[in-house]
């Protein structure tokens, strides 16, 4: 098996996904033409075209609400968050509306879901191995390799 840098899986994985599923999207800041900050979505705008990698404004609550709206609407939204320090702000998209919108909504309206029973009950352990616990939330922070 070659040897790849973990944001070259990231892209492979990427695009293999938009590939295999239409529904599939990636939206974030920079993503599109400019290939993301560390070129992890490089390429994907000319193989899978403007609707399906979008460049979003400079604000993460606003697209992690779209991306939740997205995922309602049956599509399958990949977020890349710039910088995980970014992440608090949107949390309440997170939090409030795509893990309690099921049970709010009263109707066949909610995000998919992975794993969870409900709403989390405390703010802390966001982060492997608790991300994939937290109801439709999957995880995936960045590891560095020190060296």
């Amino acid at each position: 098996m070659a040897k790849i840098w973990i944001r070259q899986a990231v892209l492979r994985a990427l695009d293999d996904a938009m590939t295999d599923d239409p529904s599939v999207i990636v939206m974030g800041e920079d993503i599109a033409a400019a290939g993301g900050p560390f070129k992890v979505t490089e390429g994907l705008l000319a193989t899978h075209g403007p609707e399906r990698v979008i460049d979003t404004p400079i604000s993460e609550m606003a697209f992690m609400g779209a991306a939740v709206g997205a995922a309602v609407c049956g599509l399958k939204p990949v977020v890349e968050m710039m910088f995980i320090e970014f992440i608090g702000v949107a949390l309440d998209q997170l939090t409030t509306q795509a893990a309690t919108m099921r049970y709010l909504s009263r109707g066949p309206g909610h995000p998919p879901r992975r794993r969870g029973a409900g709403p989390p009950a405390r703010p802390g352990g966001w982060w492997p191995p608790s991300a994939a616990e937290r109801p439709g939330g999957r995880g995936a922070p960045p590891r560095h390799r020190g060296g």
